[in-house]
């Protein structure tokens, strides 16, 4: 999501070639979103919990070796 915003940004002030390519890269990293989205209401549905979930997504980004950092640095947008 992050991403997203930045390229459009970028796009906006500089219109090159390059930047619409790196926008259109971002759109596409957005399905990605989209998915994990709809998987966690399906979950919710299923009957599990926002405490559950998390507690799944934190087992997942430390199986996986990842910084949670680095998952908040994607998904948060400053102003």
């Amino acid at each position: 999501m992050r991403n997203h915003l930045l390229a459009k940004q970028r796009l906006a002030a500089i219109p090159t070639k390059a930047n619409v390519m790196d926008l259109k890269s971002a759109e596409i990293g957005l399905i990605d979103c989209q998915d994990y989205d709809m998987m966690r209401k399906s979950l919710i549905r299923w009957g599990l919990t926002e405490n559950e979930l998390s507690e799944m997504a934190l087992v997942a980004i430390e199986e996986k070796g990842e910084d949670l950092r680095e998952v908040v640095r994607i998904h948060e947008i400053r102003y």
